[in-house]
């Protein structure tokens, strides 16, 4: 009997400590982000080291009008204004960028490198919710991301600087039950989408598959030559239950965007305009026009860009409860000596599937090919809920970076790890005093979640802003649209294959050239913002799946 009643007060002091914190959760969503502060110390990105020499860039003076403003440096904000800039006549345009701390410090200078989109892994669900048609359109939309970006990387001449390249990708899972759920789902996408799955397949443990691999231009692919081999071979832990292999990209995230941003200095030095340590503290509306209000002074503009992901409901209030900060942890890692069979010195990536929630891995193809290792989540950190609407990047999750710290070596397998490496200062990253062990960095960043699972994009009604917006001026031919606020976030931490695009088809909506470009052949209807959207998406959503 007393043993019942322990467990039973056990019970209630677990329920009690729940409820407590679900209420603390709520009331952390419902308040403002607020902007990131730049005089708080943050913690310390591995892709920022050495700094871009424009990551404290501002201009000498920022013009009293510009034709648009936009608010965010990162990757989502460098599409915006790149694609705007390529559309447009040189020098028709006047461009803003107003970003609260360095370029490029927020969250896409905190990710892991995965130009990995979703496929398979949420196909079914899409199709069930949205329709056959859309479904394709979103998981075509999340695999052009890579060309594209390839594509802007030759064009601004990056390519090596920022590491763009293609690579083989592996789903790992360490569940029996969990990879044939993955197995079903697969198959249920390769039915609908063959044209778009032939570099994939799915390997059980056992199984006996057809690969091989070739560097062609520098890059691996998988080929089906008739060499027989099994899954043992790519390097991993005996309890691995199978795998999903296909093909992916990976990217240095900082330098591929402030490559492009110091490029468009250099190319409208007139036109365009960044201004880093310049927060957005307040946007005011009249007839006349947006102004923009910053420490630097006011600025007026009849476009105001929203490209600040978690950070945004600081200034559109209507979207809190809507995209969710969440807090996320990233690594890097040196290899141990023994890895490169498992991981092809940069050129396959990995998701490792075990218990609840995965993990994520790119390596650099240099230096000392550091693993940029990331996850966490759910595995160490009682799903996750104490990473919600937790918007502080200077410190870090000690349950989560435990994790993050030892799980490698279990996911390959001792004798796939073999020795610690030791350091080798081998390239310009290594300016830093990185610890001597298998860590060299531990840092956080802030994801913002759609809690409806896609990403917000477009022009967003007055309701939601609960600004009006400027009267267009009469008989003028503008080259935008009429004047409006717009938005591109929510990318629930799948940034590299959503934030490119939906910043392009952005810059398309803001010119007024949708018809022209084709935009909605290829741009998901489904992200396009609403009031409507906005009034139907609950945050519970989220909650729930912590909770499962």
């Amino acid at each position: 009997m007393g043993h019942t009643l322990s467990k039973l007060r056990l019970a209630v002091k677990e329920l009690t400590r729940l409820t407590q914190l679900y209420d603390d959760i709520y009331k952390r969503l419902l308040a403002s982000p607020g902007i990131p502060d730049a005089s708080k110390p943050t913690t310390k990105s591995f892709w920022t080291v050495p700094a871009s020499p424009i990551s404290t860039h501002i201009s000498k003076e920022l013009p009293e009008h510009a034709d648009i403003v936009i608010i965010g440096s990162g990757i989502t904000g460098a599409s915006v204004v790149y694609n705007i800039l390529e559309y447009v006549p040189s020098g028709s345009l006047t461009i803003v960028m107003l970003e609260a701390r360095e370029a490029c410090s927020g969250a896409t200078a905190r990710n892991g490198g995965h130009i990995n989109p979703p496929l398979w892994h949420d196909y079914a669900d899409l199709k069930g919710v949205y329709g056959e048609k859309e479904a394709k359109t979103i998981i075509k939309f999340r695999l052009a991301h890579l060309r594209e970006m390839m594509d802007v990387a030759v064009s601004e001449n990056i390519v090596d600087h920022c590491q763009i390249r293609e690579v083989e990708t592996v789903d790992v899972y360490f569940d029996d039950a969990r990879f044939g759920t993955a197995e079903e789902a697969f198959k249920v996408w390769q039915m609908d989408m063959s044209a778009d799955t032939d570099t994939f397949y799915a390997a059980d443990k056992e199984s006996a598959i057809k690969v091989c691999y070739c560097i062609l231009e520098g890059k691996y692919r998988v080929m089906d030559s008739g060499y027989s081999a099994s899954l043992q071979n790519f390097g991993l832990a005996d309890e691995v239950s199978g795998a999903i292999i296909g093909a992916a990209g990976a990217v240095h995230p900082y330098r591929f965007v402030t490559s492009i941003l110091s490029n468009l200095l250099k190319r409208h030095p007139d036109h365009f305009f960044l201004s880093t340590h310049t927060p957005c503290t307040g946007i005011h509306s009249s007839p006349r026009g947006y102004t923009v209000v910053t420490p630097l002074g006011t600025i007026t503009t009849p476009h105001v860009v929203h490209a600040t992901n978690a950070w945004v409901s600081h200034l559109v209030t209507s979207l809190r409860t809507k995209v969710v900060p969440i807090r996320g942890n990233m690594t890097a890692q040196r290899p141990g000596q023994a890895l490169s069979r498992s991981t092809l010195d940069g050129y396959r990536a990995h998701i490792f599937y075990r218990d609840q929630g995965y993990d994520y891995l790119t390596q650099l193809p240099d230096g000392e090919h550091e693993l940029m290792f990331g996850g966490g989540f759910a595995q160490q950190n009682k799903n996750g809920l104490s990473e919600v609407a937790d918007l502080d990047d200077g410190s870090l999750n000690w349950g989560i970076t435990n994790h993050l710290g030892g799980a490698l070596p279990h996911y390959f397998g001792p004798s796939n790890w073999g020795a610690e490496a030791q350091p080798s200062n081998s390239s310009e990253r290594d300016v830093a005093d990185w610890p001597s062990g298998r860590m060299k960095s531990f840092w956080t960043g802030i994801l913002g979640i759609s809690v409806d699972g896609r990403p917000w994009v477009g022009r967003l009604p007055p309701i939601m802003t609960r600004r009006h917006p400027p009267v267009p001026l009469p008989g003028k031919s503008p080259l935008t649209s009429a004047p409006s606020e717009w938005i591109a976030a929510g990318y629930s931490g799948e940034g590299m294959p959503h934030a490119w695009m939906s910043g392009k088809g952005l810059a398309y909506m803001v010119l007024g050239v949708e018809k022209e470009t084709g935009l909605y052949e290829w741009f998901p209807e489904s992200f396009i913002v609403s009031d409507k959207r906005r009034r139907k998406a609950n945050v519970e959503d989220v909650l729930d799946r912590f909770r499962k």
